[in-house]
């Protein structure tokens, strides 16, 4: 999840994890970040936690769920 939240966005708020590989592979990536990142938030929710931590920042389930929807919609620029 640390590498999903501290990654490249454009301005849709769209995940770049690999910007240098054409247009099909970052919604691709997108897609897997919001199955991910929604799974995950299910078992901290699950395991009545309230999130987690990088090495420079936290995350929230809410967090995490707000990026899910945000990969499911986004527009691509």
């Amino acid at each position: 999840m640390c590498s999903y939240l501290s990654s490249q966005i454009t301005p849709g708020r769209l995940l770049l994890q690999r910007p240098t590989y054409g247009v099909r592979a970052p919604l691709e990536y997108a897609a897997t970040a919001s199955f991910l990142s929604k799974l995950y938030s299910d078992y901290l929710d699950l395991l009545r936690s309230s999130g987690g931590s990088c090495s420079n920042f936290g995350f929230s389930v809410d967090m995490l769920r707000n990026f899910s929807m945000t990969q499911a919609s986004v527009t691509y620029y």
